[in-house]
């Protein structure tokens, strides 16, 4: 009639077996079911934020600016924080990651938006932010395993760029050096093609 609990701790590397039976208070009985439980050790989580590529930005204290985050774990991610720190302060929670898609079996990817006035930005040189995930994990004292990203780092200036300009300007940077990368290999590529010519 009742249900009976009972927990132990379980280490990675140790084997047991479960056992299973089933009766009723008139004498009833189903055969005893039973399998094998392995431990295994669990991985905490990663997380990166992928957009803003650049990860020091000049904003305007009123700007917005997105948040897209990809995480992965082996057990699966169950919480998402934006973390803020303004003027080199504690870190304190933001409010709760706009929410994270599952497109891989231990992927996750997400998007936000970061708007800058809804922050105490009084007098405010440099405001910090950042995403902390945490796992399915749960430890003897209902511990998680939870990580934070690097954040990204926002220099108020009310003359600053818009995100979207500075946006455009690190893709510029990036697309030179991709084409510097790919003059560089193909100068290697043609020196040898040269040298047996000759």
């Amino acid at each position: 009639d009742g249900i009976e609990t009972r927990e132990y701790a379980f280490t990675s590397n140790r084997t047991a077996t479960w056992s299973l039976d089933l009766a009723n208070s008139i004498g009833f009985r189903s055969p005893r079911q039973s399998g094998a439980l392995r431990g295994f050790a669990d991985q905490p989580p990663t997380v990166l934020i992928e957009k803003p590529a650049a990860k020091r930005l000049d904003l305007a204290p009123h700007a917005k600016f997105p948040l897209e985050v990809s995480a992965s774990d082996d057990l699966g991610v169950v919480s998402a924080r934006v973390l803020a720190s303004i003027d080199g302060g504690e870190w304190r929670e933001g409010r709760a990651f706009g929410g994270l898609e599952r497109p891989g079996v231990a992927l996750w990817k997400g998007e936000d938006e970061i708007d800058l006035s809804l922050f105490a930005l009084d007098s405010a040189r440099e405001a910090r932010f950042a995403v902390a995930v945490a796992d399915a994990w749960r430890g003897p004292g209902d511990e998680t395993h939870e990580v934070t990203s690097m954040p990204v780092t926002v220099t108020l200036a009310l003359a600053a760029k818009s995100f979207g300009l500075q946006d455009l300007d690190e893709q510029v940077k990036s697309a030179k050096a991709l084409i510097a990368e790919a003059r560089k290999r193909l100068n290697d590529a043609v020196a040898p093609t040269e040298s047996a010519r000759n």
